[in-house]
């Protein structure tokens, strides 16, 4: 029957694409003005002629560009296999999305090196450190990946299946985590099997509530989740960024001092000198009527 139909409601992890991941990852933007002024300021043309008496001044500013640098490691090769499709479109919108972009490849494991070519990948390597050394941390860092791996490839030495590494794999994204404070990690299983997964785990608890799922709603999260850690950078639990004083005032705030002004530093603009009784110098002192004078004299 008709009024005896049930209706589900709509799905949001649906199916990545190109087009959705770009609107996506768009709101990381962050533009601002920087180079040569090459591209024409109309507001600014305008004022500037209007003010001129007419007179055409022609007034240029410098292009809008996104500021914001993104360095990008995709996990390759074995379980990953299944999910190529997915982080060819994620790896596709995020080349046009942003200006300042580096990508490299893993296995499994971030360990002491990476690769930019995944068919170079034993002949020319990117060392771990250098990285670190290169790219500041204000790059933010997504890291593509399932997280499923024996556990004894974070956890021993020589635990890789791709060579004997000398540290353990958790190791080294630790020193990632502690240097790249922007960071999220996008896994491409679903979220309900991550917890079955004990390398998952090792990886999460390393990581911290940063793991999103390869999802439109995903992605969409991690991305908001990634412009709330950049603007509470160096701030513990989203204080505020305010600098405070040792005695606990904030500075920046005007000091009232006695008088009728302030100066810019922010004391009293007026600078009388006191003695040590408290009474201003220059001040009138009270003398008595002469006539008072002599009448207390002839008394």
């Amino acid at each position: 029957m008709w009024d005896a139909r049930d209706f589900a409601n709509l799905d949001g992890s649906v199916e990545l694409n190109t087009r959705n991941l770009k609107v996506a990852l768009r709101r990381l933007r962050k533009f601002a003005r920087e180079g040569v002024p090459e591209e024409l300021d109309l507001d600014g043309t305008i004022e500037g002629t209007a003010r001129n008496a007419g007179w055409l001044d022609l007034k240029l500013q410098p292009e809008r560009r996104n500021r914001v640098k993104v360095l990008l490691f995709l996990d390759v090769g074995g379980s990953m296999d299944p999910h190529v499709e997915v982080c060819e479109q994620l790896f596709s919108a995020a080349k046009s999305e942003f200006r300042h972009l580096e990508h490299f490849y893993f296995h499994n494991c971030i360990y002491d090196h990476v690769w930019r070519d995944n068919a170079r990948r034993r002949t020319e390597r990117v060392s771990t450190l250098d990285l670190i050394r290169t790219y500041g941390p204000d790059w933010r860092v997504v890291i593509v990946g399932d997280a499923a791996m024996s556990p004894y490839e974070l956890l021993e030495v020589a635990g890789s299946v791709e060579y004997n590494n000398d540290e353990p794999g958790l190791a080294w994204l630790g020193r990632l985590f502690e240097h790249f404070r922007h960071r999220i990690w996008f896994n491409p299983e679903p979220s309900r099997a991550w917890e079955y997964t004990r390398s998952t785990q090792i990886v999460l608890r390393a990581l911290g509530p940063k793991m999103f799922p390869l999802t439109l709603a995903g992605v969409a999260e991690g991305i908001d989740a990634l412009r709330k850690y950049a603007r509470g950078a160096g701030q513990p639990d989203g204080v505020p960024r305010r600098e405070r004083r040792p005695e606990g005032r904030p500075t920046g705030r005007r000091t009232r001092c006695c008088g009728s002004g302030f100066s810019p530093t922010g004391f009293a603009a007026t600078s009388e000198k006191r003695r040590p009784e408290g009474r201003p110098t220059g001040a009138p002192r009270a003398v008595a009527a002469p006539g008072l004078l002599r009448r207390g004299a002839s008394a």
